[in-house]
């Protein structure tokens, strides 16, 4: 069940991602972060292909390192599956 609400928020949050990019007005990054943690709490699948992809994992891994909290929520991404 938990997983199924994850992957749910997550993609509500990447549709609003989307309209981020198409609207100035709304903010896209932020949006765009948190539906791809989101989903990779909720998909097994979807973690390991970000963890895993050569240009996900070249540009996420430094600044996972860099910032606490990322660490924090990448620590129990990984502790969760």
């Amino acid at each position: 069940m938990k997983k199924i609400v994850f992957l749910i928020i997550g993609v509500v949050l990447m549709i609003l991602g989307i309209i981020g990019l198409m609207l100035p007005v709304v903010p896209q990054i932020p949006f765009l972060v948190a539906g791809a943690i989101m989903l990779m709490l909720g998909s097994e699948k979807i973690k390991n292909y970000i963890s895993n992809h050569h240009l996900f994992k070249d540009h996420v891994e430094p600044h996972i390192h860099k910032s606490k909290w990322i660490s924090g929520i990448w620590e129990k991404i990984n502790k969760e599956n």
